[in-house]
């Protein structure tokens, strides 16, 4: 049995544990087309897992003998599906998807990491320069420039950036990374938790300059 007095994402991990211990009584066939039963293996993994996290995903059985973990934050998706042996991610971000696997101890800093994209949009306060024609849209300490005819395009391939640093280091695991890569995910976690004052660094701004 389990108890709870719990709020917030309290009261949403209370809710995940019910959903698990159903879907832990699921029999073969519980879709009505053949669908094999959730092994015990994974409902504990998948359990362990929810009860660390400060914000709450969707779960979900499928038919592949899993449990999909799903979060969706604007544009950006992640999905986490947890088998027996094995965990893969699936990631849709900026219109791109791509994939691949984890291992069991990792699933919540992927989570964590991914959850501060949000932050990191918000918390850049980049600059934005109109020169003659072009809006030239930069932020000097992660050493972004990007030039378009437009300040929405601009704005628009100045967050595309960030979405790529973000797939390309902070997502990914520490061991796969180099010397320089690692110094730079850790710049960009740390921006992300930063204040958006914090992280004003201007220098060189003229009149044509715009803080966004």
């Amino acid at each position: 049995m389990i108890k709870s007095n719990l709020n917030g994402e309290g009261c949403r991990m209370f809710s995940n544990l019910l959903d698990l211990q159903t879907i832990s009584k699921l029999k073969n066939n519980w879709d009505g087309y053949n669908a094999p039963k959730i092994p015990k293996r994974v409902i504990r993994i998948v359990s362990t897992v929810i009860k660390n996290l400060k914000v709450q995903p969707e779960i979900f059985p499928t038919t592949r003998k899993s449990l999909q973990l799903e979060y969706h934050r604007g544009e950006n998706y992640l999905e986490i599906e947890v088998f027996k042996h094995k965990v893969n991610v699936y990631i849709e971000s900026n219109a791109t998807c791509y994939s691949y696997l984890i291992k069991r101890n990792n699933i919540q800093n992927l989570i964590d990491n991914f959850l501060l994209v949000d932050n990191l949009h918000s918390m850049v306060p980049f600059v934005i320069i109109n020169q003659g024609k072009d809006f030239i849209a930069s932020y000097k300490p992660l050493g972004i420039e990007v030039c378009a005819k437009s300040m929405d395009d601009a704005i628009e391939s100045f967050q595309a950036e960030l979405d790529m640093l973000w797939k390309q280091y902070v997502l990914e695991e520490d061991k796969k990374l180099s010397k320089d890569a690692l110094l730079l995910k850790q710049k960009i976690l740390q921006i992300s938790k930063k204040s958006r004052f914090d992280n004003l660094e201007l220098g060189g701004l003229d009149e044509d300059s715009t803080v966004l």
